[in-house]
């Protein structure tokens, strides 16, 4: 077999990366490197202390030549046994098994174009393609099985090939790229990226990336990025990367380890406007710093953090949060919550009040006062509460919000998963914000006495 072919053995792949002898054992023996450390023991140091290849830590491990070992089929014999002679496929997917779990009966390992001797023509139809967990080792052998498709969308997860210099000019018709969990950096993309000149929308999950600065990637007609989970830390860097997609609008960074966000004094981002955030370092200051980067007149955010009030008061141009559409109502209120606290210094809030006036006066009393004496409700919404219908009900100011709702939806003879809402007198129209995180008491949501509590289901 040759270095560098691809295999799979027990639904786990790898790549191998030598084959010879083994001493003291007899026979030959293959060196391979596994995709996932899970079934790997070292990084190819053989049991005498040679090292006959080089591998990750624990990715690498030794196998007889007479190991059952899986090298894969064709696409064209892996095509005809799924869907047999069609000749007007538009869609086809040979997916190879998953590592755990079952597996379909059609899952199959595709490793090269066509048999050896093939003479017969290729799918000519076929414009979305899914060749994920595949054994291809080269961008060489996809060009092969789609230079004569009117391919718009191409899918290889998990698929590891190696990095190529240029690739052939087969893909002049594809939108849609998708390699998640590959191997694929930033620098391997803009040479892909050369070759495939309508790239829309591009996935590249799980690839380790560190930085998007490395070089200069073109992508005109790129809409969506998507780099959840890899390693990107200096916004700067990121930055860099994604002025050179002008067109970009959605841009997915979920899972990175994400440093302070600087702020821009003027927006750098011309159509970027639905961003992803979650499960990243970012702080509110970071996002509010985030959207100066932006020039988008409205934008969408994902992000981790439960404080919805809190987001839309200080996010002017969010129109909406966690797939979760902001209406006028909720920014009206939101906005008169995020100056109910002196903020020094702080711009948005200085531009809140010229709108909605400086906050009332604190209460001495109500400051030291251990209760609360609130109003509670089982309501549709909150804004059909009624405060004649309301209950009264003394809290500590201080209990959290998890044992508030237990309390409410107790009384109430509610569902466990009703969520509670706060009705905040106000000089003007009440205040209506959602009670969204359990781990907050009732006073760091400003709730004081006379206010209502509404538990919503």
């Amino acid at each position: 077999m040759l270095v560098g072919t691809r295999l799979a053995r027990h639904r786990h792949t790898g790549t191998l990366l030598y084959e010879g002898p083994l001493p003291p054992y007899p026979g030959t023996f293959y060196g391979i490197a596994w995709d996932s450390a899970e079934h790997g023991k070292h990084d190819g140091t053989a049991p005498d202390g040679t090292r006959y290849f080089a591998c990750a830590p624990g990715h690498g491990t030794y196998l007889a030549a007479t190991a059952r070992i899986e090298w894969g089929v064709t696409f064209v014999e892996a095509l005809r046994e799924k869907y047999g002679d069609r000749s007007d496929l538009r869609t086809v997917s040979l997916v190879g098994p998953p590592p755990h779990g079952p597996s379909d009966p059609s899952c199959v390992y595709v490793a090269k174009a066509v048999p050896d001797g093939y003479d017969g023509a290729l799918p000519r139809t076929i414009t979305t393609l899914d060749l994920s967990r595949s054994l291809l080792s080269s961008w060489d052998e996809v060009a092969r099985i789609v230079r004569a498709m009117p391919l718009t969308s191409l899918t290889l997860q998990h698929v590891r090939l190696r990095p190529a210099a240029c690739v052939p000019g087969v893909f002049a018709h594809l939108e849609h790229l998708s390699l998640g969990d590959s191997g694929t950096d930033w620098a391997q993309m803009a040479v892909l990226a050369r070759a495939m000149p309508r790239l829309a929308s591009i996935e590249l999950a799980r690839n380790g990336i560190t930085t998007l600065a490395s070089v200069d990637a073109d992508m005109p007609h790129v809409h969506t990025l998507q780099l959840e989970g890899n390693a990107l830390g200096a916004w700067p860097d990121v930055l860099r990367g994604v002025r050179r997609l002008p067109r970009l609008q959605k841009l997915v960074l979920t899972g990175n380890p994400l440093e302070r966000m600087p702020r821009a004094s003027v927006p750098t981002l011309p159509a970027l406007c639905d961003v992803h955030v979650d499960d990243t370092p970012l702080d509110w200051d970071d996002v509010q710093a985030l959207e100066t980067h932006l020039a988008s007149p409205a934008w969408s955010l994902v992000y981790h953090r439960d404080d919805r009030i809190e987001a839309i008061g200080r996010l002017a141009r969010l129109t909406c949060l966690n797939h979760t559409p902001i209406t006028p109502e909720e920014r009206v209120d939101a906005e008169r919550y995020y100056v109910r606290r002196p903020r020094p210094g702080d711009a948005r809030y200085e531009a809140l009040v010229r709108v909605h006036g400086p906050p009332a006066p604190a209460s001495v009393a109500s400051m030291h006062d251990k209760l609360l004496t609130i109003s509670y409700v089982h309501a549709a919404t909150p804004y059909e509460a009624a405060w004649d219908k309301a209950t009264s009900l003394a809290l500590l100011k201080t209990m959290p919000m998890r044992l508030v709702h237990r309390r409410l939806v107790q009384l109430c003879g509610a569902s466990p998963s009703a969520a509670i809402w706060a009705v905040l007198r106000s000089d003007r129209e009440p205040i209506v914000i959602p009670l969204d995180d359990m781990m907050r008491d009732l006073a760091w949501f400003g709730v004081a006495s006379g206010d209502m509590l509404v538990v919503v289901d």
